[in-house]
C-alpha cells in the first residue's frame, strides 16, 4: 500500500528500489539467511533503499523494535540500580508514565495539533518552574527528576478527527510521597494547559486529558512499556488484518497503519494506485478527489476520482504523512555535557543503557550490517519485473528460503 499510495516518494522507494552501485558492491539485491538470538532462522533481503520514516511499513517496524528493546533495557537497569545522592544516601528509583492530550475536532488539522502538542511538550521542562533558579528550587531538583523520554502519537476517528497526544516516561531517583506525586502532576498539567492555550487549544484534566502512573518495579514497567512504545506498526496492523479487521481504537479510532490495513482489506480499494513523479505533490481539493500537482508550478498533472468510501481514508493518511514529515516524534532529554549535578550523572548513565550507540531513527532503519550469508542474488531488472510488480512473490521468496534453511 505504501509503494502505491503514499504521498511521500521516500516511502514509495523504501524496500522497493535497489541501491545504486556506489552504495553496494554490485548493485544487486541479496537474499540472506541469519541465525536469531533464540537459535531460529531469519531471512532478509538486502541491497534495497530505506527511508527511516515513521509512516513506512518497513522502517517503522525496524525502528520501533530497536527503540523498544533499548528502552526496556534502560528502564530495567534504572529500576534495579540504587541511586546515591550527594550526601551518600541511597534511594530506590522509580518512573512515572504520563499521558497528556488536547481537545480536538474535525476542523483541527494534524499539523496544527502536532505544533501545539510539541510546544506544550517543551513547556513541561523549560523555564524556571522546572529547572529552578538561584532563589527558587524547580520541579526537577525538588522531585529528583533525572530526565524524560517522550513520544507523540496520533489516531483518527470520523467523529472527532485527529487525536494527537503525548506519552512520556519521567525517570525519578526516588519514590515521591503522595503529596509530592499529586503536586507534581498538577504542576505539569498546569504548564501543559497554559501552553496549549497560547496555540488556541485546551484540555480537560478530568475526562481523559491527563493520566499519571507510578512504576517502581520491572514487571509493572514491562506491562506499561508494552502499551506505551511502538503500538502502531505495520506488523501489528497486518496481524489484525489477517483476523479480518483493521486496527481500531476506542470509538472507531484508527492509527495510520490501521487505516492502510482497512484499505488493503477492501478488495476494490486495495487495487488503487496513483503516480507520484519527482516534484509531484498529492493534494485533496475535496474528500472525493485526489490530484497530483507540480510542487513548483502548481500545474495539475494527475486527477484521480475517489468514489470508494474506504479509499477516502487515504486522504487522512496523506494528511498524517505530511504533518509528521521531518518531525521528531520520539525525544530523549539531552545528555549533560558537564554532569556536575547527580541527576545529570544518573541520566547520562541511563542513556548509556537505553541508547548505547546513540543512533538516529534513520541510522537504525538504514543498518546494513551483514546479518548472515548470501543465499542468492537478484539482478535489479529481475527484482523489479518479478517481485516489485508482484509483491506476493516477495513473501513466497522469504518463506521458501526460510524453509530451505530449516532443512
Amino acid at each position: 500500500m505504501g509503494w502505491r499510495t503514499s504521498s511521500l516518494r521516500s516511502v514509495r522507494a523504501c524496500g522497493r528500489s535497489v541501491l545504486p552501485p556506489s552504495d553496494h558492491a554490485d548493485g544487486n539485491a541479496h537474499v540472506k539467511t541469519y541465525i536469531r538470538s533464540d537459535g531460529s532462522i531469519g531471512v532478509s533481503i538486502g541491497g534495497l533503499c530505506s527511508c527511516g520514516s515513521r509512516n513506512c511499513a518497513r522502517c517503522a517496524g525496524v525502528i520501533a523494535r530497536q527503540r523498544a528493546l533499548q528502552l526496556a533495557d534502560g528502564l530495567d537497569w534504572w529500576l534495579n540500580a540504587p541511586y546515591t545522592n550527594a550526601d551518600g544516601r541511597t534511594s530506590r528509583r522509580c518512573a512515572l508514565f504520563l499521558t497528556l492530550t488536547v481537545r480536538h475536532s474535525l476542523d483541527d488539522t494534524p499539523a496544527d495539533l502536532i505544533d501545539a502538542v510539541s510546544h506544550a511538550r517543551s513547556a513541561l521542562t523549560n523555564g524556571t518552574p522546572y529547572r529552578g533558579g538561584r532563589r527558587f528550587i524547580g520541579d526537577r531538583d525538588r522531585h529528583g527528576i533525572a530526565g524524560w523520554v517522550n513520544t507523540i502519537e496520533n489516531t483518527w476517528n470520523p467523529v472527532n478527527g485527529h487525536h494527537i497526544h503525548l506519552h512520556a516516561i519521567v525517570l525519578l531517583v526516588r519514590i515521591p510521597t503522595v503529596e509530592e506525586y499529586v503536586r507534581l502532576g498538577r504542576r505539569l498539567f498546569g504548564r501543559w494547559a497554559a501552553s496549549l492555550a497560547k496555540d488556541g487549544f485546551d484540555c480537560d484534566m478530568n475526562h481523559g486529558g491527563f493520566n499519571l502512573r507510578l512504576v517502581s518495579d520491572t514487571a509493572t514497567a514491562g506491562e506499561a512499556l508494552a502499551e506505551y512504545v511502538c503500538k502502531d506498526t505495520a506488523e501489528h496492523a497486518a496481524f489484525e488484518l489477517l483476523n479480518g479487521q483493521g486496527k481500531h481504537g476506542r470509538n472507531g479510532s484508527m492509527t495510520y497503519f490501521g487505516m492502510l490495513a482497512q484499505i488493503a482489506n477492501d478488495p476494490k480499494a486495495s487495487r488503487f494506485w496513483f503516480a507520484l513523479p519527482k516534484g509531484g505533490k498529492a493534494i485533496w481539493p475535496d474528500a472525493n478527489t485526489l490530484m497530483v500537482a507540480d510542487a513548483l508550478t502548481g500545474e495539475i498533472i494527475g486527477d484521480y476520482p475517489v468514489n470508494n468510501p474506504t479509499l477516502r481514508l487515504l486522504r487522512i493518511t496523506h494528511e498524517t504523512e505530511q504533518a509528521l514529515k521531518g518531525r521528531r516524534m520520539v525525544t530523549y532529554s539531552h545528555r549533560a555535557k558537564d554532569a556536575e549535578n547527580p541527576l545529570d550523572t544518573a541520566w547520562n548513565k541511563f542513556l548509556d543503557k537505553a541508547r548505547p550507540d546513540d543512533q538516529t531513527d534513520e541510522q537504525l532503519a538504514d543498518n546494513r550490517a551483514d546479518l548472515g550469508s548470501d543465499v542468492m542474488e537478484i539482478r535489479p531488472g529481475q527484482w523489479y519485473e518479478q517481485y516489485v510488480t508482484h509483491p506476493e512473490r516477495i513473501f513466497e521468496l522469504l518463506d521458501n528460503t526460510r524453509r530451505q534453511a530449516d532443512l
